[in-house]
């Protein structure tokens, strides 16, 4: 179900990477979306605008500090180990990187963008999320 409201989300609501996959999990999971989260979790879209850290990669672990956190990041362990987690299983997938400018040359096609990133980012945050 994810899968098909992020591409709702990215697609036909012209949302970005980051905001498709954060909204996406919330909705899955039945986690809280202020309109102050969401415009956080924005800025990642595009590698923050400038292709570093993909959006696809910083939503999802957005996600994973909405529902994992304490509310002090220093102390929250679980959501620490849940991120690094997926960061690594979704950096494997893309050769070791999780620059926006090295997945988006390959991935990025026209009318669907980056669909398949921010498909490959739900599949991988599934399992950090249970």
């Amino acid at each position: 179900m994810s899968k098909e409201l992020a591409k709702n989300l990215f697609i036909d609501q012209n949302k970005n990477c980051a905001e498709a996959v954060y909204l996406a999990t919330c909705e899955k999971y039945g986690l809280p979306v202020s309109d102050d989260a969401l415009k956080v979790a924005g800025v990642f879209g595009g590698g923050i605008g400038t292709e570093r850290l993909c959006g696809a990669a910083a939503g999802a672990v957005a996600a994973i500090a909405l529902k994992y956190s304490s509310g002090n990041a220093r102390t929250s362990t679980e959501m620490k180990d849940r991120s690094v987690a997926f960061m690594k299983e979704f950096m494997e997938m893309y050769d070791g990187s999780d620059l926006c400018k090295d997945i988006k040359p390959t991935h990025f096609k026209e009318g669907v963008r980056c669909l398949s990133v921010v498909e490959a980012a739900l599949d991988i945050l599934e399992k950090y999320m249970e």
